[in-house]
């Protein structure tokens, strides 16, 4: 998912979150969230829906057992929200992903749906409240750090920017946008060319041997 191979995905974390009938254990259903994602950005909102059901369903107690599943779960329903512009939905679980983020510390998930507000603020042109969730986002980003959401927001905080006639910060906020970006392409070929990328082909059978890339020996 990580280097947009959506085809693979798909199967491999199909394959990945099948079990017995039953309730969800902590693992699949962290497959399954990972899964509806994938969903989301294929545009497979059928798909998307049966499978967070069942999540919800036989995986409720996983959630309610578990504050970064619970976090997790209350972001993907907004991403979902979100994608099929139903905004107040995507606002009421993007706030609620905060709260949970913030009482456990869940940077990368608070980082994910400040982001989203911003975005969401961005297309109501509503730059003040844009600006301050997009600030948030690209702040708990930098500490991380998280290139993904870095990219994000300096898109969008040109675009805030361009809103506001600034050309400064405009100018300078592309320039941020286009180091990112190249980081960005720069790490995809990096991962898609160690022979490890491979296994996101495999399913079954015997695993391939990869030669060790580490010469540092554990004691």
């Amino acid at each position: 998912m990580a280097s947009n191979a959506l085809s693979l995905t798909t199967p491999t974390t199909n394959r990945a979150c099948c079990q017995p009938d039953g309730p969800r254990d902590p693992l699949s259903v962290l497959i399954c969230l990972n899964l509806a994602l994938v969903h989301i950005r294929k545009g497979n909102t059928k798909e998307c829906e049966t499978l967070l059901n069942e999540v919800f369903t036989s995986g409720v107690h996983v959630l309610e057992g578990c504050y970064c599943l619970r976090a997790a779960a209350s972001y993907v329903r907004a991403f979902q929200a979100f994608c099929e512009n139903r905004i107040p939905d995507a606002m009421t679980f993007l706030r609620e992903t905060v709260r949970l983020g913030n009482e456990e510390e869940l940077h990368r998930l608070s980082a994910s749906a400040f982001i989203t507000m911003g975005q969401i603020y961005l297309n109501e042109r509503n730059t003040g409240e844009g600006q301050k969730m997009i600030s948030a986002a690209i702040h708990v980003a930098n500490r991380l750090p998280d290139i993904g959401i870095q990219l994000w927001a300096t898109a969008l905080l040109k675009g805030v920017a361009n809103l506001r006639g600034d050309t400064q910060e405009e100018t300078r906020w592309f320039a941020e946008h286009d180091r990112y970006s190249k980081l960005v392409i720069h790490e995809h070929v990096r991962a898609i060319s160690a022979p490890e990328h491979r296994l996101i082909e495999w399913l079954d059978g015997p695993l391939v041997d990869f030669p060790s890339t580490s010469g540092s020996v554990l004691l």
